[in-house]
């Protein structure tokens, strides 16, 4: 599945710089084994994070935004066996696809938690713009002693299951992002992943 968007009835004829693809003019070259990411995880305490950049495309908005051609929202995929989303990403459709997030897995048994709940903080049912579908941002309610590290965003009202919550001792507090562009709420929405890190 790759990073390929999915087929909607309201694409836009031209293709956004998000839906181009990039390819070197070679080969790169074999490259020795390093140490942490090099190995492709690294451990943090128990806590083993990889970094996921193969995305299936959720939901997407074609106006608003940087240079007005929206945004579009992803799920992690090819997440290796016993990792587990810790959140959906998402990125302007004014550039190409370039980003990453990471997926975790517990190796001492009580780094990672299934939320309780989760909390619908936006929705774009009620905007008048170029969408696939409705889009709905989603807060993972994590159990007393863990916080969620990402939002989910689903194409359903629906939200599912799939993401884990860190141990506190496992995060640190960050700076929320600015998201220029966007309306207030959506903004704050996407803010709300951004509060703790690993």
């Amino acid at each position: 599945m790759g990073n390929s968007p999915s087929a909607s009835p309201n694409v836009v004829s031209e293709a956004s710089p998000l839906e181009t693809s990039f390819s070197l003019p070679s080969p790169l070259p074999t490259w020795p084994p390093g140490e942490g990411f090099g190995h492709g995880t690294i451990d943090l305490g128990g806590l083993r994070v990889c970094q996921i950049s193969s995305f299936n495309k959720v939901w997407a908005t074609h106006e608003g935004g940087p240079d007005d051609l929206g945004a579009s929202f992803f799920d992690p995929s090819q997440i290796p066996q016993g990792f587990f989303m810790l959140g959906s990403y998402s990125q302007p459709n004014n550039r190409s696809l370039y980003g990453w997030v990471l997926a975790g897995k517990d190796e001492v048994g009580g780094a990672l938690k299934t939320p309780l709940d989760y909390t619908l903080v936006w929705s774009s049912e009620s905007l008048k713009i170029k969408q696939d579908g409705i889009g709905y941002i989603w807060l993972p309610n994590a159990p007393d002693g863990y916080t969620a590290l990402g939002v989910v965003v689903t194409n359903s009202p629906k939200s599912l299951p799939w993401i884990k919550s860190a141990a506190f001792d496992q995060t640190s507090p960050t700076n929320a992002r600015s998201t220029p562009g966007y309306g207030d709420q959506a903004s704050k929405a996407i803010q709300m992943d951004s509060t703790h890190s690993v």
